[in-house]
């Protein structure tokens, strides 16, 4: 579910207390979070995780994978990670972000690796639409090391 960073933005709302106008900053970024579990017996099959239903409208600025274990990237049995907008009803094909784990693309544990940025139309999300991670295999595949996707986004109207 989102949750405000801890960093506030310009923007404030104010609140009345007793009279006195008090004002308290708001965050302008909010953030997503979902576990992807890891794969080890199933190098071939798509890992298909709900990151969340959107609460706020906006736009995705920044997508993070920070993977439970170490893994090399390779050329011809790979993951690629994505993050698909869903829309509202679970149909949609927006893809947010993408990064194919090749040659050179390394995991470290527990070190976060960003994930490349679709266009900025896909990255639009709207109040009810449903973000959706898939970690999908080619040639034979690989294992997939699991951790979590981390999903930030700037609010918009």
């Amino acid at each position: 579910r989102p949750r405000p960073l801890a960093t506030p933005s310009a923007f404030y709302a104010s609140l009345r207390d007793g009279g006195e106008e008090m004002t308290y900053p708001w965050p302008d970024d909010l953030q997503m979070e979902a576990d992807v579990p890891a794969m080890f017996d199933q190098d071939t099959a798509d890992q298909v995780v709900m990151v969340g239903r959107v609460q706020r409208p906006g736009l995705i600025n920044s997508v993070e994978y920070i993977p439970g274990w170490t893994r090399a990237g390779a050329n011809t049995n790979y993951r690629t990670l994505s993050v698909y907008n869903r829309g509202k009803t679970g149909a949609g094909t927006a893809l947010v972000a993408t990064l194919a784990l090749t040659a050179g693309v390394d995991l470290t544990k527990f070190v976060s690796k960003v994930i490349t940025l679709g266009a900025a139309a896909d990255r639009v999300i709207v109040v009810g639409d449903v973000l959706e991670y898939v970690s999908s295999p080619t040639g034979t595949g690989a294992a997939d090391p699991g951790g979590c996707l981390i999903v930030q986004q700037a609010l918009g109207n």
